[in-house]
Order: C-alpha cells, then structure tokens, then sequence
C-alpha cells in the first residue's frame, strides 16, 4: 500500500510554498496546517487545519513522508516529531530559505535532525558539509525551487482568490526578530521606525509587511496596537 506525503505548514509562508509544491508533485500530497490559522486568499479545499500535536500525531499511521520547512525547539513539535520517529517514517525539510548564506553561517530554522534536507541552493549544502550541521549523505541539491514559477502562481492565486490590484503598494520585507534570532538588532521599535519611514515617504500607498516565516504574526500585531493605543 502506497501511502501519501504530509507537508506540515506552520505559517502563512510555508502553506504558499507547500500548495505551490502540492501542484507541482505526479502524486497526491496533504497538507496540514499547524500552530496559525491560514488567510482566505487559499482555498481550504486545498488544505485542512490541525489544532494540537495530539490531533497531528492520530494521523501518523496514514502517512509514510512528513515534510516540513522548518523543525525547531517546541514542546509540541518535540513530540509530533518523536511519534513520527518510532512509527518508523521519514522526515524531509525542504529549506525555505538560503539562511546560511543570509546570516553568516547560522542556521535556526533546522534545529532538529531530518531524515533528508532538500538544501536551498549548492551553496546552501556545502555551508552545511563544511560546518558539519547535518550528516553529508542526508543532504542534498536541486536548485532553488521557489523562484518564477512560484511567485507566478501565488501571485495568481492571490489575485483569482482576492482580486487584489498592486498597484500603489509597498512591499517591507523583515527579517528575524530577536525573539527569534537573539544575535539579531532587529527589534520591534525599530521595525516601527523603518515602517513610519516608508509610509511618510509613500504617502499615497499601502505599506504591506512580510514577517520572518516562523514569526507569531499575532505578537506583532499586538506590539503595534499598544504602540498606536499610546500615542
């Protein structure tokens, strides 16, 4: 019995990329959504929504692949990863992004070992064999999956979905938070200060922000409206 692969999203970014990957694929592939509740510009026919690793680890046994952008620290994906290790299937992590290359050979987005990496880029592997991160035969290359063809049909599915025009909009794309990242300055009142800056020196368009891929969108939300409730 020929069991499916799982992409398992934990952020608005990572469920692009798995319904991107999911229409690329011969085969049928799920996609689960954990920890984030998914915007409407998808179709949930696409994709369903777990709302506890209790819930993701019941539906281990239909599975034979679990494939995951990221695998980092947390007491819940701890164990979702750990039932899936004594079920005896595979993980795979395709990286979401060229990390390594962008922050001077620091790596927080595969803080767990997986049975395979689809690296980024060459680059991105030989970073990885050459600080010894992974074991070398778990690694491997295809190129950078996410380029044209990818921005080509999320920007489709965007505009079928939401009818959005971009015209007169600002794109601010920010990197990793301290939270996240404990070397990083960016900090959230500067991510303010950057982002009154573009809107002052754009007066008459829309600033639209892209958060950093395993950000809780929420938290920033939150930081903004005390920041805008003080004022």
């Amino acid at each position: 019995m020929n069991l499916t692969p799982l992409i398992i999203c934990q952020s608005q970014h990572q469920l692009e990329k798995g319904l991107y990957i999911k229409k690329i694929l011969p085969n049928h592939v799920d996609i689960k959504c954990f920890n984030f509740i998914p915007s409407n510009s998808q179709s949930k026919k696409s994709f369903s929504i777990v709302k506890s690793s209790k819930e993701l680890i019941g539906d281990i046994n239909y599975y034979d692949r679990f494939i995951f952008f990221s695998i980092t620290p947390s007491k819940e994906l701890f164990n979702i990863i750990q039932a899936i290790r004594k079920s005896g299937k595979h993980i795979i992590v395709i990286q979401e992004t060229h990390q390594l290359s962008m922050s001077n050979g620091t790596i927080n987005s595969i803080m767990m070992s997986p049975d395979l990496i689809i690296a980024a880029s060459d680059a991105e592997k030989e970073f990885m064999i050459q600080n010894k991160l992974f074991r070398k035969n778990t690694i491997i290359s295809s190129g950078w999956i996410f380029q044209k063809k990818f921005h080509e049909f999320i920007h489709k599915e965007i505009t079928i979905n939401e009818g959005k025009n971009f015209n007169n909009y600002v794109l601010v794309i920010l990197s990793a938070p301290q939270i996240i990242t404990s070397s990083s300055s960016e900090t959230y009142q500067k991510r303010r200060e950057i982002l009154e800056w573009v809107q002052k020196n754009n007066p008459n368009t829309k600033v639209i922000i892209k958060l950093h891929p395993l950000e809780d969108r929420q938290k920033f939300i939150n930081f903004n409206n005390i920041q805008n409730n003080s004022l």
